[in-house]
């Protein structure tokens, strides 16, 4: 199977999976007041956030097992793609804008933070540190990310 087929399976699959679970989502979608409209929106927020998810954290091992796939401006536009995630990170609160905007959409609390895979199917429910005093969970995507980028930035000075 091909990145794209992956991609797709794996947004569709954890993406219902999380709208048919998320104890958050389901009280939002009973909700009588919640327009239809307002229902596909976040049903749309879901499936692209677990898009983002499967890019930024599986491209990495694409990239470097079949490094003949990719020319060096893919790689460079998904460098700069992990770069703007981690900027939009740092300047929101250490918290995703998607994450943010389902969680207004839905009325919970801001400190919410994605359901990852593995949170996903242990149905937990993490929060996000505080921007000041950043909790374990969100250190690891941090310092992946930063090892992300050093790497993205070596493999293209190969390429030059």
């Amino acid at each position: 199977m091909t990145f794209w087929t992956n991609l797709i399976f794996f947004t569709l699959i954890f993406g219902f999976l999380e709208i048919l679970t998320n104890k958050y989502l389901i009280k939002y979608f009973r909700n009588p007041s919640t327009k239809e409209i307002d229902k596909l929106k976040i049903s749309g927020l879901i499936l692209n956030h677990y898009s983002y998810y499967y890019v930024i954290y599986t491209t990495i091992f694409y990239i470097i097992l079949n490094p003949s796939e990719w020319s060096r401006d893919a790689i460079i536009i998904y460098f700069l793609f992990n770069l703007y995630v981690l900027f939009s990170w740092y300047y929101n609160n250490n918290k995703c804008f998607l994450t943010t905007w389902t969680n207004q959409m839905m009325g919970t609390d801001d400190d919410f933070g994605f359901r990852d895979p593995y949170d996903l199917l242990t149905d937990n429910y993490p929060e996000t540190g505080d921007p000041d005093n950043l909790n374990l969970r969100d250190k690891v995507y941090y310092y992946y990310m930063y090892a992300l980028l050093a790497i993205l930035i070596y493999i293209i000075w190969q390429r030059i």
